[in-house]
């Protein structure tokens, strides 16, 4: 299918407020999504180096090569990568947002995950993402509850021909598996790439809209 224009780089592409963060005293109000471009190399660069991180990504590597990272990302069509940060309200900008997760949203007829599906099953508007929580300070359930069905509903506000979004998290990654699922998230077997074994979780349009933590 013809693909929409990628949005421009250091696009703000969506932002949320957070009333269950906004409870609790010195917490972020708003989770937002913009496009990852160069000036997020520093931090990138240490997200992809965290020993956490690096045992799902196995993207561990040097400055230039994190540089070369982002802009194959950037130049490829079929591929969005994000930053997704906090900001408080009580800050009003003034001071810089907190930036707390890396993600790649792609279309998956056109990534390699579409050629290793069940023949006959990808539909034509289907969104994947791969996703990371880079910050430690901002790991945990209640985070969960922020970035996870803001990326999920990006994906289906940004084309409305989007039914499904698509992930396909390393099997033996019980824990992110298991927040998919309480967003509405179901398990579809598992697919099998050359580095790992990979669960095949599909995220309904209308399970997200009726069970989705909003």
């Amino acid at each position: 299918p013809l693909r929409p224009p990628k949005p421009s780089p250091a696009s703000m592409l969506y932002s949320r407020f957070l009333p269950h963060l906004t409870e609790q005293p010195d917490s972020p109000a708003y989770f937002k999504l913009s496009t990852c471009t160069l000036k997020d190399l520093p931090t990138l660069h240490g997200w992809l180096n965290d020993p956490r991180v690096d045992q799902f990504w196995q993207e561990k590597g040097t400055l230039e090569q994190h540089r070369q990272f982002i802009e194959e990302r950037t130049a490829d069509p079929h591929v969005l990568p994000v930053i997704g940060s906090y900001v408080n309200l009580r800050d009003q900008g003034e001071t810089p947002e907190e930036q707390a997760v890396y993600a790649e949203i792609y279309w998956v007829k056109e990534d390699r995950l579409g050629a290793l599906m069940p023949a006959g099953t990808v539909q034509d508007y289907d969104r994947g993402l791969h996703m990371l929580v880079g910050s430690d300070a901002h790991r945990g359930p209640h985070r969960i509850r922020a970035w996870m069905p803001s990326l999920a509903h990006y994906c289906f506000l940004d084309d409305p021909r989007t039914q499904r979004v698509i992930c396909e998290p390393n099997e033996k990654n019980d824990k992110i598996i298991k927040y998919m699922e309480s967003v509405g998230f179901k398990r579809h077997g598992s697919v099998q790439f050359p580095h790992k074994t990979a669960a095949l979780m599909i995220l309904d349009r209308n399970d997200f809209y009726e069970l989705c933590p909003f």
